[in-house]
């Protein structure tokens, strides 16, 4: 009996051959896929934290006077503290920035008083500035939470610097994330 091992052996060292290539492949994938997961988990964690802080100082009392308008400006570095701690230990302080803009109602000049306060990085957003939001600020009319006031409307964008350096992927360097919140005002 005879047989013809032949095709067998060819076959064999195409597959040493071929190991190598889908092996790499493989590990690129994964290596994008890694890279992928990260950016989407800080953008997440981004999310989570500029919520927090959003809803934080809606419930502060934002009062109109005339040496604060609404926010005082020792908020600022006070936030930027909190994303700091709230945020991945990776990203190095000076990596951080928010805008937080404000609209409080002056009850003894009744109008609306406007308030813009910048921290950190320059933060350049797609969302709208709270000026195109003010159709959302509910007259406290029919709600007893309000109890005859209006509301306040706060809006908190906070933008990091990524840590990842992943040269030959185009990720983006910066991700940010805006929230606005309607809070009680307390006048």
């Amino acid at each position: 009996m005879t047989t013809n091992n032949a095709p067998l052996k060819k076959q064999a060292g195409s597959a040493v051959i071929e190991f190598p290539f889908v092996v790499f492949a493989l590990m690129v994938v994964l290596w994008g896929l890694v890279a992928a997961y990260r950016l989407f988990n800080l953008q997440t964690q981004l999310d989570n934290v500029t919520y927090n802080l959003v809803n934080a100082v809606s419930l502060t009392q934002l009062k109109p006077d005339q040496a604060s308008n609404g926010l005082p400006n020792s908020l600022k570095n006070q936030l930027l503290v909190l994303a700091e701690r709230y945020l991945p230990h990776n990203i190095d302080p000076g990596n951080i920035g928010l805008s937080l803009e404000s609209r409080v109602f002056n009850t003894a000049a009744s109008n609306w008083e406007y308030k813009h306060i910048h921290a950190g990085i320059n933060c350049q957003s797609d969302t709208p500035p709270i000026e195109k939001l003010k159709a959302l600020i509910v007259e406290g009319s029919g709600d007893p939470a309000l109890d005859g006031r209006p509301s306040t409307l706060v809006q908190l964008t906070l933008c990091v610097n990524t840590p990842f350096d992943y040269k030959r992927l185009d990720l983006p360097k910066t991700l940010s994330s805006s929230s606005a919140v309607i809070g009680k005002h307390y006048g």
